[in-house]
């Protein structure tokens, strides 16, 4: 074996082990920030149908959800650091072309 394939089976190992995941229970208080901007739409939905905490008493935990809107990244992730924040959604949401860029027809 070459020494590229070598690398190549060790990243495929290391990133198959890294994507190991277990689900996560949380009781109590959750503190969740977003930014400005219709990007972050569904987050408004999430907190407006209170879907946290719906889904939270179906498995039988009581979960209070304080929400946050900060104006950068910056300030979230020193949030994030310090503690303050559970959960954040940063950075330029995704843009989709489909049924927001204007139809331009030739004459």
């Amino acid at each position: 074996m070459n020494k590229r394939n070598r690398v190549f089976a060790w990243t495929l190992a290391f990133s198959a082990l890294g994507g190991v995941s277990q689900s996560a229970f949380a009781e109590g208080n959750i503190s969740i920030a977003q930014q400005f901007g219709i990007g972050y739409l569904i987050l408004d939905v999430v907190r407006d149908q209170q879907l946290i905490e719906k889904e939270g008493q179906k498995e039988g935990l009581d979960i209070k959800v304080e929400w946050r809107t900060i104006s950068g990244a910056t300030g979230m992730n020193e949030a994030l650091l310090s503690g303050a924040l559970d959960v954040a959604s940063a950075g330029v949401p995704r843009y989709s072309p489909y049924g927001i860029a204007p139809k331009v027809s030739k004459m």
